[in-house]
Order: C-alpha cells, then sequence, then structure tokens
C-alpha cells in the first residue's frame, strides 16, 4: 500500500507470507490479543474492558486475566473474533468499531516495538514487509502479497497497490474491518494520505479470496 516514492519495481509484489496449511489451525497471536484490549480501553475505557472480558467464553477470560498472553503465544482465531463481537455487543457499535480498533492497534504497535516496519516518508518499506507483518499476528489464517502498481491518476505525487489475501476463509466480517484500518495506519505512518481504501473481492467472512485497492498521495 503506499506512495509515489515505490522503489520495488511496479508490478512486482511483495514477497507472499503468512502460515495456511491444510493441516493448521487456523490462529492469533497472542501479540493480536492483547494489542486489542490495549487498543479497546484508549478508545471506550478501561470499564468497557473490564465488561468485555466478563462476558467472554471462560478459556478466553482466563487467558487474559492471568497475567496476560505471552505476544508469541498461538491461539485460536475464534478468540479475536469473540473480542470484536463480545466488544461490538458492550459498546452498541457496528463493524465501525473493528476497523477503529486495527487503526489504533497498528499505530501503537508501528510506533512502539514494530517500527522497524515502517519509514515515515517511504512508503515503499510497509509495502514491502507488510505479508512479514500479517505473519506477525496470523497462523495457518491465510497468505499475504503486495503488489506495487505504480503512481495512481494524478502523477508522481501519488501511489497505487493492490493486497491480496488467499485461503482466509477463516476471517470474519470483524477481521476484515479490523485489517482495513490496520491498512490505513500503516499508511498513514509511512507518510502517505489515503484517498482511497477498499475492498474490490471478498472482505467478507468466509471469503476464501479478497483484495483490497488502496490508492493514496505523498504529504
Amino acid at each position: 500500500m503506499l506512495r509515489s516514492g515505490i522503489r520495488l519495481r511496479q508490478g512486482a509484489p511483495a514477497e507472499a507470507q503468512g502460515h495456511s496449511s491444510p493441516q493448521e489451525a487456523p490462529a492469533v497471536s497472542g501479540l493480536a490479543l492483547r494489542t486489542f484490549c490495549r487498543s479497546l480501553t484508549r478508545l471506550r475505557g478501561a470499564e468497557c474492558l473490564r465488561e468485555v472480558l466478563a462476558r467472554l467464553p471462560a478459556p478466553l477470560a482466563e487467558a487474559l486475566g492471568v497475567g496476560g498472553l505471552q505476544p508469541e503465544a498461538w491461539c485460536p482465531i475464534a478468540w479475536l473474533i469473540d473480542l470484536h463481537q463480545t466488544a461490538q455487543r458492550v459498546t452498541g457499535s457496528d463493524l465501525r468499531l473493528s476497523r477503529e480498533l486495527g487503526y489504533e492497534g497498528t499505530r501503537d504497535n508501528l510506533r512502539g516495538s514494530h517500527r522497524f516496519y515502517v519509514t515515515n516518508g517511504d512508503t515503499s518499506v510497509v509495502l514491502r514487509r507488510a505479508p512479514q507483518i500479517f505473519s506477525l499476528f496470523f497462523r495457518g489464517a491465510g497468505l499475504l502479497q503486495v503488489t506495487p502498481l505504480g503512481p495512481s491518476r494524478g502523477g508522481a505525487a501519488t501511489g497505487h497497490a493492490i493486497a491480496r489475501w488467499t485461503d482466509t476463509v477463516a476471517f470474519t466480517d470483524s477481521l476484515w474491518q479490523e485489517q482495513l484500518g490496520s491498512c490505513e495506519a500503516a499508511l498513514e505512518l509511512s507518510g502517505a494520505r489515503v484517498q482511497s481504501l477498499s475492498f474490490t473481492t471478498g472482505g467478507r467472512s468466509g471469503s476464501p479470496i479478497t483484495e483490497l485497492e488502496a490508492r493514496w498521495s505523498t504529504r
């Protein structure tokens, strides 16, 4: 996703990464679950998080409540889905909350412990590393490939790219909205001004293939 200063050869996709195997159950990292909780607290407050935790299935509530999960732990992807759905019920929100959480969580991670993955003013870095970032959070849940398409309409100060996920049938509407918010935040942290960001294929629960088109300008 990223900008006119792309150094990758036009049309050359960043190598697909992630983990997808017929024998491997879709999993989400402890880092993703911890990020969700931090983001919800910042957006809606500590009391909201406490109420969400109180309504979760016992295994997930216990895992989050006993000192928190280790970032490198791998957990059922259903746990992240439960968090999104429960947060929406508690707050009376819709899928927009999931996008907000994805945006907030990515800003937090890419400005902190994962700042290596972005360089302000050079969107080609996060464009190239996006598949690797995806693999930090999901395992056995599909693959991500990002293809830069060069400047978008408007000239050299704009950029255009396509992100393509495959084998992502475990993803729900909430998780796709989270991805949408994450992509937006990653672009902005790389110095881009997002002009449009939307799914052109899939992006719904059970979609085996999803494509997202991004257009941006430089700041």
